[in-house]
C-alpha cells in the first residue's frame, strides 16, 4: 500500500491547528462543565430549602441524598441527613439512601477508623 520511496510529509499546519484546537476547546469544556455542577448544586440547595419550608420530608431526603453525591465533603447537609434520618417519625429509606454518608477512605482502609 505504502512504499518507502513516497513523498510522505508530516502535515504542520494540520498538527498545529489540532494542537491549538484541543488547547482551547479542553479549558473551555472543563469551565462549562464546573459552571453545571455549580448550577446544579445550587438547584438542589434551592429544592432542599422549599422542601423544608413545606414540610416534605420525603423529598427533603431525597434531594439531601442527591446533593450529596455531588458534594460529598458537605457537613451541613451530611447533619441535616443524618438528623432526618434519624427521626422515628420520617419513613425507613432502603440502603441505598445511606450511601453519601459513608466515607469511602475509611472503608477502603487508607485511613484509620
Amino acid at each position: 500500500m505504502f512504499n518507502s520511496d513516497s513523498d510522505f510529509e508530516f502535515n504542520l499546519k494540520a498538527a498545529l491547528v489540532t494542537l491549538v484546537t484541543l488547547l482551547v476547546l479542553a479549558p473551555c469544556v472543563f469551565i462549562l462543565h464546573r459552571m453545571q455542577l455549580g448550577r446544579l448544586e445550587q438547584h438542589l440547595l434551592g429544592q432542599i430549602e422549599s422542601a423544608k419550608s413545606s414540610g416534605d420530608q420525603d423529598q427533603r431526603i431525597t434531594r439531601l441524598n442527591r446533593y450529596l453525591v455531588y458534594r460529598p465533603e458537605a457537613p451541613k447537609q451530611k447533619v441535616e441527613l443524618t438528623e432526618l434520618l434519624a427521626d422515628p417519625k420520617n419513613p425507613k429509606l432502603p440502603p441505598e439512601a445511606l450511601i453519601p454518608l459513608i466515607d469511602g477512605e475509611k472503608l477502603a482502609g487508607t485511613e484509620p477508623l
